[in-house]
């Protein structure tokens, strides 16, 4: 029984490799990776986007607007070379203030 199953998978492997399955198997399988990637972009940007579109609301809103468009933009970042840009100006200026601060408390 076990001998009648192995040549039994045998020829199902001799037959699709004749037909050509395993091209189509690889086809769906690229397929597959390429809709993956896809839908991860556009879940960064539709989550990523909510979130610095909530941090602008939050400048006229009470709220932490100051903590969360940094937040969106660094979701965005995993995908979009221009909010890595855009965070690296945001992360200099905040340097920046931070350190203009720090400077006028220690004059006092």
């Amino acid at each position: 029984m076990f001998v009648g199953l192995i040549l039994l998978v045998l020829v199902g492997v001799i037959l699709a490799l004749n037909f050509g399955a395993w091209k189509r198997i690889n086809k769906l399988k690229e397929l597959a990776k390429l809709t993956y990637k896809h839908l991860r972009r556009v879940v960064i940007f539709v989550v990523g986007t909510s979130t610095v579109l909530a941090g602008i609301v939050m400048i006229i809103l009470p709220g932490p607007a100051i903590l969360v468009i940094p937040a969106g933009l660094a979701i965005l970042a995993l995908e979009f070379v221009w909010a890595r840009v855009l965070l690296a100006k945001f992360k200099n200026k905040a340097k920046v203030i931070t350190n203009n601060v720090q400077q006028l408390f220690e004059k006092k």
